[in-house]
């Protein structure tokens, strides 16, 4: 994807997503909306699919909890 050249205003609306992912492809299709950004994907083979970020789960506690980690 290349960036937008500068100074150039692009609208955003964000707006909660639907209770199902297949809403989603609905409103893709029909032009309702441009572009639904998500953690999961049911990878529907109409659409094209691309990783914008790479995030890490971090895990806080209090010393008085039974936290645990395995790697």
């Amino acid at each position: 994807m290349q960036p937008a050249p500068p100074f150039i205003h692009i609208p955003i609306n964000l707006r909660e997503s639907p209770a199902y992912e297949e809403q989603i492809y609905a409103d893709l299709r029909a032009g309702i909306i441009d572009i639904a950004i998500d953690y999961f994907s049911l990878k529907e083979s109409a659409f094209v699919y691309e990783e914008v970020l790479e995030e890490y789960l971090v895990g806080v506690h209090n010393s008085k909890s039974s936290f645990t980690y395995h790697e």
